[in-house]
């Protein structure tokens, strides 16, 4: 399994744990992420079109999906992973965490897995 951790050093606030699972939900790959960097990560993000209601800035805007799940399955990794190809940042942490989550979404189309979200 693949670990990326974005969350040491922020265990007094709220965590994100993306994880890309196959079939016989295995965990394959796993991002650790601060929630604060998620949230900065959302703001960057600009909206052209009509969201799907199953995608990962839908539910953040709207605070429903993952936030309701203990487990919630991303149904729709192609419009996020679209809409962070199209964010530009100078931070170099924001970038970092950026190409981690890019890495994680092109893992679960290449392989025809499934991404999954908890908020913890």
């Amino acid at each position: 399994m693949k670990l990326i951790d974005f969350y040491t050093g922020y265990e007094i606030d709220r965590e994100l744990v993306f994880t890309e699972r196959n079939t016989e939900n295995i965990v394959l790959f796993k991002i650790d992420l601060w929630y604060g960097y998620f949230d900065s990560i959302m703001r960057l993000i600009s909206v052209t079109k009509k969201l799907d209601e199953n995608g990962i800035y839908y539910s953040w805007q709207s605070i429903r999906g993952f936030y309701d799940d203990e487990l919630w399955e991303c149904k729709n990794v192609d419009e996020f992973l679209k809409q962070l190809l199209d964010i530009n940042t100078l931070d170099n942490d924001l970038k970092m965490v950026i190409d981690s989550l890019k890495q994680i979404c092109q893992s679960t189309i290449h392989n025809k897995n499934k991404l999954y979200l908890e908020y913890l």
